[in-house]
């Protein structure tokens, strides 16, 4: 379905909160560098 509809407000599919979620744990919230070393 590739249609839209425009809302006063964003929102967000709920099967993707939680991988959003982890992503953003990954995340120093202080320089925005990754936590982790790959």
């Amino acid at each position: 379905h590739f249609g839209h509809i425009e809302l006063a407000r964003p929102v967000f599919h709920p099967g993707f909160i939680i991988k959003v979620k982890k992503i953003l744990e990954c995340i120093c919230v202080n320089c925005g560098k990754l936590k982790a070393d790959i």
